[in-house]
């Protein structure tokens, strides 16, 4: 069978009508690849462009999750510095008001995990916020705790300025002359309690505040000890100088320890110019002797209690 050719005008060449309905096959094929894939980008495209509401509520959820767990990590360091820094705190004063170290305290971490596909953003945030709270229930316990030591600083500060501890009179300008206890009374000649000491001093001699306080009335039982100057301590003590000369304060004013009160004299029963000093606690009176450790070294404290401790006459 013979082939049929035909003229084709445009290329003025001979062409069989196979091969002419064949290149058209192939670009009608190309035409419908091209299309497929155009439309392909371009429904993606729209997908990415225009998302459905149920993908656009996802993002909206996805933005929510992520904006409250970058807060709550936020809240989180900010928590976790804030409780360290009351650690800190709570160390340096409870180190400067008892010497003593603060039993250590385990500082809060936290792994953060990486972002995956998988991520549990509600897991996350509930674990940080659960971590948050436990962060700050901790340091408002924590709080509460430096306001106590605070308050205990406070009180042992106010105990130590407050507490009748040295000598009333300066050193060198007087001599112990009886002491704490059974002594012969000056006028009666007979052994009765002498609930202080008397330190002989010449008269004038400066009289001192042995601790802060406020200037009260002197108690009822002290006879016999001419013009007298009390002070109440606080935490339980007053202390009282008698046989004063003169006193420069008055009931209700508040003085420092090392503060002028008074000056020595030989009022009331007294065979000589002295200072009567005595100590209180809740009432009851103690050896001042006792109370004088910031005035002398530990010998000369010693040395002090064995003179005081001579049973011997009072002056007053």
């Amino acid at each position: 069978m013979k082939k049929e050719y035909k003229l084709n005008p445009e290329t003025l060449t001979y062409e069989t009508p196979d091969s002419k309905s064949g290149f058209k096959l192939k670009n009608i094929i190309w035409i419908l690849l091209s299309g497929l894939g155009f439309g392909f980008v371009f429904i993606i495209m729209v997908a990415y462009l225009y998302p459905t509401p149920q993908e656009r509520q996802l993002r909206r959820d996805l933005a929510i999750l992520e904006k409250n767990y970058s807060e709550l990590n936020r809240k989180l360091e900010e928590s976790i510095l804030m409780y360290e820094n009351l650690l800190e705190k709570e160390k340096k004063i409870q180190k400067l008001t008892f010497d003593t170290e603060l039993e250590q305290m385990k500082s809060i971490s936290k792994e953060m995990s990486m972002f995956s596909p998988d991520f549990d953003f509600s897991g996350v945030l509930n674990a940080t916020d659960e971590t948050i709270g436990k962060t700050s229930d901790n340091a408002l316990q924590l709080i509460w705790k430096i306001r106590l030591l605070l308050e205990m600083a406070y009180s042992k500060k106010m105990f130590l300025q407050s507490v009748p501890s040295i000598i009333p009179l300066d050193s060198g300008t007087y001599v112990l002359i009886s002491g704490y206890g059974l002594r012969i009374h000056p006028i009666f000649k007979t052994l009765r309690q002498h609930n202080g000491v008397d330190l002989a001093a010449r008269q004038g001699t400066p009289v001192f505040a042995s601790g802060a306080g406020v200037v009260v009335r002197p108690p009822a039982d002290m006879e016999g000890l001419g013009n007298m100057v009390a002070i109440d301590h606080g935490f339980g003590y007053i202390s009282t100088y008698g046989c004063l000369l003169k006193s420069d304060v008055k009931i209700g004013t508040r003085v420092v320890r090392g503060q002028m009160i008074g000056s020595v004299g030989r009022s009331g029963i007294a065979t000589g110019p002295h200072l009567h000093y005595e100590v209180r606690k809740n009432g009851k009176p103690i050896n001042p002797v006792n109370y004088f450790f910031l005035s002398v070294s530990p010998e000369e404290l010693f040395e002090l209690m064995e003179k005081a401790s001579v049973q011997n006459q009072n002056m007053s």
